[in-house]
């Protein structure tokens, strides 16, 4: 069997940007490396040896910042998954101790690294619905729309009313910034199995 070569992308401000990035965050040069649409890391010290388009400062000062985690596990994509599914913003889930940032997860799913496309977009739809659910709950649920008043009658809560409206907007407003851009709705690919809910199971039983 003839060996597969690598061939090692061009360099680009954008992909020396993205190298940098994920260095800053944590992550090592040769765990970025296997990623197949990234060089290798010979062709990376190369860059750097060089200083193509000022890399090599931007390189230094990359590996010398720590920040949020980068290098994808599958714990990790489970844990984010496990929140989608739950209908909270990717913004707001990378925002927490030991998540990647938000542009790292999107780049995960863009590129399906290790997998990831798929039960990514599985708890997008998952955590759509459960956004719809919660918000047919909320506008069924009259339980404290009424209160006794000062004379024992039966007033309206406008108070508590004005807190329903309010939690409904924000989560029409949160599943309306969800929607992919192009205008359309998360769906499930169309050779969406079973297997590939595996990291979505994961993080249910966890």
């Amino acid at each position: 069997m003839t060996p597969v070569t690598r061939t090692s992308p061009v360099y680009s401000r954008d992909l020396a940007d993205d190298i940098c990035a994920q260095l800053s965050q944590g992550c090592s040069l040769r765990v970025i490396c296997r990623d197949t649409t990234m060089p290798g890391e010979r062709t990376v010290r190369t860059w750097v040896a060089q200083d193509r388009d000022g890399f090599a400062a931007r390189y230094r000062a990359s590996t010398r910042r720590k920040g949020a985690a980068s290098c994808y596990s599958e714990a990790l994509a489970a844990r984010i998954c496990a929140a989608l599914m739950a209908g909270r913003p990717l913004q707001r889930i990378c925002r927490a101790p030991g998540m990647p940032r938000h542009s790292t997860v999107l780049r995960w799913a863009r590129r399906d690294h290790h997998g990831f496309a798929m039960p990514y977009a599985f708890a997008r739809a998952f955590g759509a619905q459960a956004l719809g659910d919660q918000m047919l709950d909320i506008a069924d649920d009259s339980r404290g729309d009424w209160r006794i008043g000062k004379r024992g009658r039966m007033v309206r809560d406008r108070q508590h009313m004005a807190r329903a409206r309010l939690r409904f907007r924000l989560r029409r407003e949160q599943l309306a910034r969800s929607m992919p851009k192009d205008g359309g709705t998360w769906e499930l690919p169309r050779d969406f199995s079973p297997a590939s809910q595996d990291c979505c199971r994961t993080a249910k039983s966890d």
